[in-house]
């Protein structure tokens, strides 16, 4: 079971469609599931992304967010 998101942390966000990750900060947690994320795209602008709900790779018909995997 990962850990609850906590302001500060570093997730990865996937726009919809995507299954590239972009690195993303938590800036708010509304419960376990849901956070709002500042985004760092690929040009290297920061986005803000609200309400954004956890998914798993498959789910890629959304914007998610998730843990980046455990080296």
């Amino acid at each position: 079971m990962q850990t609850p998101p906590t302001v500060g942390r570093i997730v990865h966000f996937f726009p919809s469609g995507s299954k590239e990750p972009q690195a993303a900060l938590v800036i708010a947690v509304w419960n376990p599931n849901c956070v709002n994320l500042s985004v760092c795209n690929s040009a290297g602008t920061w986005l803000t992304k609200t309400s954004v709900t956890q998914g798993a790779l498959e789910e890629d018909t959304k914007e998610r967010w998730d843990w980046p995997a455990r080296a």
